[in-house]
């Protein structure tokens, strides 16, 4: 039902904020400053995550996930270099 299109309204606010959550402690590692930058790239690898873990989730094909989980993470360390 989340993967498909029809959550509850505001379940994507919720969701978002639940993998920042999620997410804070992976990213303290990063060591990324306070600016707006910083806080951009941190929005910025939060939905990169989030939209990674769905396409996964609804993966019909599990041969798909590990190109997805390789192009996550190849994309996610060229944005933190």
């Amino acid at each position: 039902m989340l993967t498909s299109g029809d959550a509850p309204p505001g379940f994507e606010v919720a969701r978002r904020a639940r993998m920042q959550a999620a997410f804070r402690g992976w990213m303290a590692v990063l060591e990324l400053d306070k600016s707006v930058r910083g806080q951009l790239l941190s929005r910025i690898l939060v939905a990169t995550m989030a939209e990674s873990s769905l396409m996964v989730a609804g993966c019909e094909n599990p041969d798909d996930v590990s190109a997805i989980t390789d192009a996550t993470i190849e994309w996610i360390g060229q944005l933190t270099e």
